[in-house]
């Protein structure tokens, strides 16, 4: 899918531990209803920039990045933070709220076989933040020599962090995630929701997130494309950003 976006959509309903991998299960008919509710700061393992999902007051950076409560900013990841894909340029999905930041910074490298980050930055490239937050997302970038398409069997780790004071570059938020690619061992589904499906069951949840997107901007209204929104968030445990998403669905270079 050649689509390159990091910006809060228009259209409605188109929405570290070690290496432990949550048991995913199959896609079933869930709630879309939300309840923004007060939420504990999930904590990181290994060194990942993690999950910072929260509810209420944290510290100044937090009160400048995001100025009204509830404060989200989380990867759309497992709580491990990782995902299987097999695509060579995978989409990287995460969620924030309403937001007072001036730029972002996505950063990706290799990770080494002993699962150390690899000094060197593969790719980096800066963003605009949405202000009104939600759902955002990025496709890594094809023909750019700065960043060959993921090999198989490698593991990657992508940072982002929210630049909310103009005054010192280096206080900022940072969340961020890892991504190995693999193999594609099974025929694709014809169905895109049964896709989504076997992609979650075998961990490769940025590739159900991205083929949902792929389904959700022809249909953004389609009960099966609110369901699998709601149902992967859910699965996540991200059930409190999980009601009628917008994704913008024009390419961004």
């Amino acid at each position: 899918m050649n689509h390159m976006c990091h910006n809060l959509g228009v259209c409605p309903g188109s929405m570290a531990r070690p290496m432990a991998r949550p048991m995913a299960r199959s896609l079933t008919a869930l709630t879309s209803a939300l309840v923004l509710a007060s939420m504990p700061v999930v904590t990181q393992a290994q060194g990942l920039p993690g999950r910072r999902v929260s509810g209420g007051t944290r510290g100044e950076v937090e009160q400048k990045c995001f100025p009204e409560a509830p404060r989200y900013f989380v990867p759309l990841l497992p709580t491990d933070n990782r995902s299987l894909t097999t695509s060579a340029q995978p989409t990287l999905f995460w969620y924030h709220s309403a937001t007072a930041a001036l730029t972002a910074e996505l950063r990706v490298g290799a990770i080494d076989a002993q699962g150390k980050r690899i000094p060197t930055t593969l790719y980096r490239v800066e963003l605009t933040p949405n202000p009104q937050g939600g759902i955002q997302h990025f496709q890594l970038p094809t023909g750019d020599p700065r960043l060959p398409p993921l090999a198989v069997g490698q593991t990657y780790q992508w940072q982002l962090a929210l630049q909310c004071d103009p005054t010192d570059p280096e206080r900022r938020l940072t969340i961020g995630g890892e991504i190995e690619r693999v193999a594609e061992t099974s025929a694709p589904l014809s169905s895109p929701m049964l896709r989504v499906q076997q992609a979650a069951e075998a961990d490769r949840w940025v590739d159900a997130f991205d083929t949902l997107l792929a389904a959700s901007c022809p249909t953004p209204r389609s009960p099966n494309v609110l369901t699998g929104w709601t149902t992967l968030l859910t699965q996540l445990g991200l059930a409190e950003i999980a009601t009628s998403p917008a994704i913008q669905c024009e390419s961004k270079p």
